[in-house]
């Protein structure tokens, strides 16, 4: 009983805990970061949001095969030069924009809005895909460094696979990312229990599952490359790591971690759904195995 009390206790103080680091940020950004036009935007869309139209964004169209299929959108956040690299590579195969959020010197080409983090990105590059009509995302971080050899790769994979089955893709990774998403055959499509969110492309039928998401609850995006696999799993898709494409993520969030896992766990209950919960937590322990 006491032990049970004592879990209720620490659940109820955690909530409490991270109410108030939201409530930090929020303060934060609003009266140090934000600027007057960005917070009377936000305040508009709250309480007329489905009558605001999206923001105007410049698509780089290509005439390859995948062309009108896939959308690639580069997420950029203080890493403009990559952004733009990466920009000027990949709309070489695919449909391309890069969205900035609130960087000190965003790329000239990109449409820029305040700081939104990561689930803000991804609601903005599913909102553009969706109205696009577009049947998959490919959401790349500018934090993430590839060959254009590696890219060529990447499009030769993408233009002779069946997409049909596929939930979601994701090359091999150096750097920051989980132990089984780093290369380990010479060229196969491997399955694994989710793809990292740096990089994937993703069915939007599974992202209709997901997006928006309620950055109040998961500013930061943690657990959603977790909740998108869940999804794939349902569809009976697959959720594949490409062993024969190697990218390099860089260390680095310039956030609190501990928040972010923290946000993490209450998301992911906000969601009420067991067997989601259940494949969460069997997808954690493997990573923390």
């Amino acid at each position: 009983m006491e032990s049970s009390n004592f879990e209720k206790e620490r659940t109820k103080f955690l909530e409490e805990l991270s109410g108030l680091r939201k409530s930090i940020e929020w303060y934060k950004q609003t009266y140090e970061e934000r600027s007057l036009a960005g917070i009377i935007y936000d305040r508009i869309s709250k309480k007329y949001g489905k009558y605001i139209h999206q923001p105007k964004i410049k698509i780089n169209k290509t005439h390859s095969l995948l062309s009108g299929k896939i959308l690639c959108i580069i997420a950029n956040h203080n890493y403009s030069n990559n952004a733009s690299s990466l920009h000027q590579l990949f709309s070489n195969y695919y449909d391309s924009a890069i969205i900035d959020s609130g960087s000190d010197s965003p790329p000239k080409k990109s449409l820029k809005l305040e700081n939104i983090y990561y689930s803000g990105l991804l609601n903005q590059a599913y909102s553009i895909a969706k109205y696009k009509d577009y049947k998959y995302l490919l959401f790349i971080c500018s934090d993430v460094e590839i060959t254009s050899d590696e890219a060529l790769k990447m499009f030769n994979r993408l233009s002779t696979i069946d997409l049909s089955k596929i939930g979601l893709y994701s090359p091999s990774s150096t750097g920051l990312s989980h132990k089984f998403c780093k290369k380990q055959t010479s060229n196969n499509l491997r399955e694994v229990p989710f793809a990292e969110g740096f990089i994937f492309l993703c069915d939007m039928e599974i992202l209709d599952h997901i997006c928006p998401i309620d950055t109040k609850k998961n500013l930061y995006g943690w657990g959603i490359d977790i909740i998108q696999s869940f999804y794939a799993k349902e569809k009976n898709k697959l959720c594949v790591v490409d062993d024969n494409v190697e990218v390099n993520h860089l260390a680095g969030t310039g956030y609190s971690r501990e928040i972010a896992k923290i946000e993490m766990l209450s998301w992911i209950k906000s969601l009420s759904n067991e067997s989601l919960f259940t494949f969460f937590e069997n997808a954690t322990e493997l990573v923390e195995s």
